[in-house]
């Protein structure tokens, strides 16, 4: 049981989410950000993930992922 006990406060700590639980978690996130931003906020939030999106590529070849954010781009902002 000791091992199960946070270090700073003695409770029990939360199970780490699997990749899964991450992905559904930011999906939700992401709506309801979306929901309450306004036209500032959806810029921010775009810049950011573009720049995770590019990260990614940086980091791993993911040409999926390359030409899903054109086709979004292509048919959100280039219209």
């Amino acid at each position: 049981m000791a091992d199960t006990l946070s270090p700073v406060v003695d409770e029990p700590r939360a199970p780490t989410p699997t990749l899964e639980q991450r992905k559904a978690y930011c999906r939700t996130l992401c709506r309801v950000i979306l929901r309450y931003a306004d036209d500032t906020d959806t810029e921010q939030l775009a810049v950011a993930l573009r720049e995770i999106a590019s990260g990614i590529t940086s980091r791993r070849p993911c040409q999926g992922l390359n030409d899903a954010a054109y086709a979004a781009f292509a048919h959100y902002l280039l219209a």
